[in-house]
């Protein structure tokens, strides 16, 4: 065989090998107990033990079987065809192992694998903490963002320094709006039923007035010709008026009693007014869970998460809507199912560049 065909065979033999260390190498099933695809590290640790090696170099000339999940190409992508690791942006997850694997030596483009995420139709009420679990004891390392709590620690999950900031906040929508003058806002402080039952008292005690005007001909000093006069009367003691003029006892008990009527009423609309007109300028902000809960507010959280969980363990009593997606825990807020969010903040940091989620720009935490 010459030169030339030989050197042509040697080239598509490497291509082939680059080509496959970037496929998946392992295709083990969610939550398979049978497979485990760690490898033993033991003689490593006896030398960092011993001070042999140094920290830096414990991991250099050896293949990491390394798992991702599938969940999102911002993370993690892989080619159209759902075979390679995609070319242009592989994601920040490959980015990250990249970076790793050339400081401490450490290979793992040949020993990976691709989990499909959590799905709570086929999964059962298997949780976030419970996949992560299997995912440490089936592969060396789990490459994903996981939060970092003392319970998954009790588990046996070690966790790194981490580069994901796993601090629960409280994401709320910003719904100032710019002034603008409304003529009726001076209805506001009462509901429109409530009118309408001042505009029909107001209405009643006229007639009522009246109909003893008509009974006894001085009930007022003055003569109410119509119904209207004495309805009118009634009206502007609603605004602290009082203009009847009763001449016996009948029409002074209505008279009183209607003017005290307006005074508990009129205090009443004062003091809603003025609470109306304070609320326009202070926007309520939640300060933090206990407050939320406090208030028996509305709060999203993406289901089976950390977040729940902390919430199921720290608040049973709260009013929590969990989501199968973090994406549809936005969605909730944003439509108003929700008053607030619970997450973590390096979620809402990725969040909130999304247009389809932060288009309008009034998330804020």
């Amino acid at each position: 065989m010459s030169a030339m065909p030989m050197r042509a065979l040697l080239v598509a033999l490497l291509l082939q090998l680059a080509v496959a260390q970037q496929a998946p190498f392992y295709n083990t099933r969610k939550f398979d107990r049978s497979v485990n695809n760690r490898h033993d590290f033991c003689q490593q640790h006896l030398l960092l033990f011993n001070n042999s090696i140094a920290v830096k170099d414990a991991l250099r000339g050896l293949e990491l079987s390394v798992v991702f999940g599938s969940s999102n190409r911002y993370n993690f992508a892989l080619d159209a065809r759902g075979r390679l690791i995609e070319d242009g942006y592989p994601g920040l997850y490959v980015v990250l192992m990249d970076e790793l694997a050339e400081r401490a030596g450490f290979s793992w483009r040949n020993s990976f694998g691709v989990a499909p995420s959590l799905n709570a139709s086929t999964d059962g009420n298997k949780t976030w903490t419970d996949y992560l679990e299997w995912r440490v004891d089936t592969f060396d390392l789990s490459a994903s963002r996981w939060s970092r709590s003392f319970f998954r620690m009790n588990r046996g999950i070690s966790f790194p320094e981490g580069w994901y900031d796993a601090s629960i906040i409280l994401v709320e929508r910003d719904v100032s709006k710019p002034k603008t003058f409304q003529l009726w806002n001076f209805l506001k402080p009462f509901h429109p039923f409530v009118w309408g039952l001042i505009g029909f008292s107001i209405i009643a005690t006229g007639l009522m007035y009246w109909g003893l005007e008509r009974l006894e001909s001085n009930s007022d000093a003055r003569i109410l010709e119509n119904p209207s006069g004495a309805i009118f009367l009634s009206a502007i003691t609603f605004s602290q008026h009082f203009e009847f003029r009763p001449n016996t006892s009948a029409a002074r008990i209505i008279s009183f009693s209607w003017a005290f009527w307006a005074l508990i009423t009129g205090a009443a609309y004062t003091a809603n007014l003025a609470s109306f007109l304070v609320s326009q300028k202070h926007e309520m902000k939640v300060a933090s869970l206990d407050q939320a809960v406090r208030w028996s507010l509305p709060i999203c959280v993406h289901r089976l998460s950390s977040t729940d969980q902390y919430m199921t363990d720290k608040y049973p009593n709260a009013h929590v809507i969990r989501k199968e997606k973090v994406k549809d825990a936005y969605d909730g807020l944003l439509t108003g199912e929700c008053e607030v969010l619970a997450t973590e903040k390096s979620t809402f940091d990725q969040y909130e560049r999304r247009g389809d989620v932060n288009g309008a720009c009034d998330l804020r935490w």
